[in-house]
């Protein structure tokens, strides 16, 4: 039988170039079996993990410079090469990386592929202001800060960037705990929270309850706000929502101390007096009647629940008691019962159910 020339070569010269093709055939297999064999072997005697730190967008040759100078034995080029045989070299992921004692090559490109790499966390708490979670978030390591640290001037670009209702982000923010890896910009996190703050608005404004007074989610937010800092006691947030939306449905004012706290801003040194109830500013709420115009603070999901789940109850005023809950009352003599007995220790104990625990 003979084999098909079609270009009519010497059978000798296509013997000889099947030879050569088989030989670099065989060369090119071996070469990829020693890759591959290497690519098992532990990259180093090493004692204690080995941390290495991957910005974005850097290549697989530079990441094995990266592995180089942290000690492993790796070198950039049989690093790449052995990437791309591997078919992994335009899937190494940035972060922070820690590679355990006795890890080979494959080990390696397989957490970077993956991108297994260690993450942070910032928890932003329930309450807390737009100027306390950019403080939080701007000190964490990994975090690339582009925003302002003043939050006066970073306010405005974030909300503009949000696509916000308003000209700051207070109130728009999840409190919540995020994981990031290194190189994560601060905007970008911030951007993350705006999104899951209006995610969990929308779905608690669908399951309010016929109770509830404000006509919007903003006014629903701002409320929350409020909420949020009168109480951290949880039996205790749908009827300080309760007694806010019934001095709202008939004009009263909300009188609420953390609105007027607020308003003072940074001239508040922690003693609220009774002049500063008179400071002229649309957020105190002993002078101006209805809801503040935007959040005081950043309202978790049980604050917002509680904003849109009012009780059942007629209760116009409540005092703390001192243990972290407080004294709902419908009248004012009651109330100011419950004010002598719980804040200033004097007088009998009023006797309004209301103010009994559930």
């Amino acid at each position: 039988m003979r084999l098909p020339n079609p270009y009519g070569l010497p059978v000798k010269l296509l013997l000889r170039l099947a030879l050569m093709l088989g030989v670099l055939a065989g060369a090119v297999a071996l070469t990829a079996y020693v890759w591959f064999t290497r690519a098992l072997v532990p990259t180093g005697e090493r004692a204690s993990a080995v941390e290495i730190v991957v910005p974005p967008g850097t290549p697989a040759i530079a990441i094995g410079g990266l592995l180089h100078d942290a000690g492993l034995d790796i070198d950039e080029r049989p690093f790449a090469l052995t990437a791309r045989l591997l078919g992994v070299h335009n899937r190494l992921q940035s972060g922070v990386y820690e590679l355990p004692p006795g890890a080979s090559l494959e080990d390696i490109l397989r957490k970077l592929s993956r991108g297994e790499a260690q993450q942070f966390a910032v928890t932003l708490i329930e309450g807390w202001r737009f100027s306390d979670m950019l403080r939080a978030v701007q000190k964490q390591p990994g975090i690339v800060v582009t925003l302002p640290t003043d939050p006066d001037e970073a306010a405005p670009i974030l909300a503009r960037q949000a696509g916000l209702p308003t000209a700051h982000p207070e109130g728009y923010i999840f409190p919540d705990t995020y994981l990031f890896t290194p190189g994560h910009r601060d905007i970008d996190l911030f951007l993350r929270a705006i999104r899951l703050q209006r995610k969990v608005l929308a779905q608690a404004w669908e399951a309010r309850n016929a109770r509830v007074v404000v006509n919007s989610p903003q006014e629903a937010l701002v409320l929350a706000s409020i909420i949020e800092k009168e109480t951290q006691f949880a039996p205790d947030r749908q009827r300080v929502s309760a007694v806010f939306q019934n001095r709202l449905s008939i004009g009263m004012p909300l009188q609420s101390d953390p609105t007027v706290i607020y308003a003072l801003g940074r001239e508040f040194d922690g003693n609220l007096r009774r002049p500063d109830l008179r400071v002229v500013s649309p957020y105190n709420t002993y002078v101006v009647r209805g809801l503040p115009p935007t959040p005081i603070s950043n309202p978790g999901r049980a604050a917002l629940l509680a904003a849109l789940n009012p009780s059942p109850t007629k209760a116009l005023y409540f005092v703390a008691r001192g243990d972290g809950s407080s004294y709902f009352s419908e009248n004012l003599d009651t109330h100011n019962q419950a004010v002598n007995f719980y804040q200033r220790g004097r007088g009998p104990k009023p006797a309004d159910l209301l103010g009994e625990r559930p």
